[in-house]
């Protein structure tokens, strides 16, 4: 039967700053894997032998350094072209019209859709109508769908569209629409762009709507397995969908609770443990792993002073468990004093004092107009120094519920913080060092094997 390929957001070139810093990171792979991702995906197109592949935007990060990155997509699309298969695409946000300034020859087997108006691209020996409007500006504030054509009935009918959605949280709004008007052309399938996360979604008209998510993960808010979709179909309807995994490189989030626990030793102890749980189910593909701490201990303080250590010791464990093919990319330690352990761990009558005295001073400035402008300079600060290719609302950790309506507003450097928790942690802190002398804590990993 018949079949296309499903595709978006692949951001050939995407820059990725502030990796040269870690001296352990593997720069390298990590920047060639989109590249080495798209290679795959050809070949996966030519071993399938498709009838085309679509592309639903987003196919550069934005304007080329220089013409090497249209130059290696010309390469890829020419296999293609080769073998007889169609691409069909629109821009997105990143790789609109007036973002990319410099332009190359496109082999004739690449059909790139209009961004002046909805555009119907027919492949009647595949008995495929593809309609679409690209990006002709970064910013799309209004509805494209609402212009696409009515279905042709005697094809089978894809509808491309780079879009926000209606409520993804966390992403700012490009050519939003809802599900109802996406069914309302009555389609058999919508290939969606934009949002990195797998999603799908049936439509009331019968057909369905997909994001593919990206080609291949760019950091660790892009984590799990990437790829493309790969539709068989026939004129009235979807024979069979398929996501097919294609990174080359796969970013992942080990959450780990501390619960209880009460020593060094037991941490990196459970640490290596989830380890090994976790290589039993992992692909053979280079990792770049997170590795977060949560949870109640007493060692609370001591994972905090002494981050560095501790950050080398699970390193050591990753690059073990992983052959070497694993990377630890960050320690995010979420951890806190059991709620007996800031009264019960002082050791004076003065300790204690210091320590209501700290509570009330913190109590008191928690709603002081002067903290909040302290705080707003200091977050200022720190989104001035983000790098381009990461929103405000990404360091903030979006969601993809699409139900949900977003709240982050990307202009105020303090929104969607939480101060409360930042000043209760200091309190944790505080307590931490004057609970130190007393504390019965192992500082080293004796005697384990």
């Amino acid at each position: 039967m018949p079949s296309f390929l499903h595709v978006a957001d692949l951001h050939l070139d995407s820059p990725r700053s502030g990796l040269s810093r870690d001296a352990s990171a593997p720069v390298s792979e990590i920047q060639q894997a989109p590249r080495r991702a798209l290679e795959r995906l050809i070949d996966e197109a030519l071993r399938r032998k498709v009838s085309a592949v679509v592309i639903a935007g987003d196919l550069y990060d934005g304007d080329w350094k220089d013409h090497q990155t249209g130059l290696f997509f010309v390469r890829q699309a020419q296999k293609l072209a080769d073998a007889r298969i169609p691409v069909v695409m629109i821009t997105g946000n990143h790789d609109a019209q007036s973002v990319i300034t410099q332009q190359l020859p496109l082999p004739p087997n690449v059909k790139v859709l209009s961004v002046d108006a909805p555009e119907t691209f027919l492949l009647e020996d595949c008995g495929l109508a593809l309609h679409g409007q690209g990006f002709k500006n970064r910013a799309v504030p209004q509805n494209l769908s609402a212009n696409y054509p009515a279905k042709i009935n005697s094809l089978f009918n894809v509808g491309l569209l780079h879009t926000s959605l209606t409520g993804f949280e966390g992403h700012e709004v490009y050519a939003p629409c809802s599900l109802s008007d996406l069914a309302r052309t009555g389609y058999e399938y919508w290939a969606l762009g934009h949002i990195h996360k797998r999603q799908e979604f049936p439509l009331a008209s019968g057909g369905m709507a997909v994001f593919p998510g990206n080609l291949q993960g760019r950091h660790i808010r892009e984590c799990g397995p990437k790829g493309c979709e790969v539709i068989e179909y026939q004129p009235n309807g979807i024979l069979q969908r398929e996501s097919i995994v294609l990174d080359v490189f796969r970013w992942e989030l080990l959450s780990i609770s501390v619960d209880g626990l009460s020593s060094r030793d037991e941490i990196l102890a459970l640490i290596e443990d989830h380890l090994r749980a976790f290589r039993t189910s992992a692909d053979p593909q280079p990792h770049a792993l997170r590795i977060e701490l949560i949870g109640a201990t007493t060692c609370h303080g001591q994972l905090i002073n002494r981050q560095r250590e501790l950050r080398a010791e699970i390193q050591s464990l990753v690059v073990q468990s992983g052959s070497g093919n694993w990377w630890l990319e960050d320690l995010s330690l979420r951890t806190i004093f059991p709620e007996a352990s800031i009264d019960a761990g002082l050791a004076s009558a003065a300790s204690q004092e210091l320590l209501a005295l700290a509570s009330s001073e913190l109590q008191a400035t928690h709603s002081s107009p002067e903290l909040h402008r302290l705080m707003q300079s200091l977050t200022e600060d720190l989104r001035k120094k983000l790098p381009a290719e990461i929103s405000w609302s990404e360091v903030l950790g979006p969601t993809s519920s699409p139900s949900a309506s977003s709240t982050t507003n990307e202009t105020s450097a303090t929104a969607g913080i939480e101060w409360s928790p930042l000043l209760e942690e200091s309190l944790a802190l505080l307590s931490a060092r004057l609970e130190q002398p007393q504390a019965q804590i192992s500082t080293g990993r004796k005697g384990r094997s």
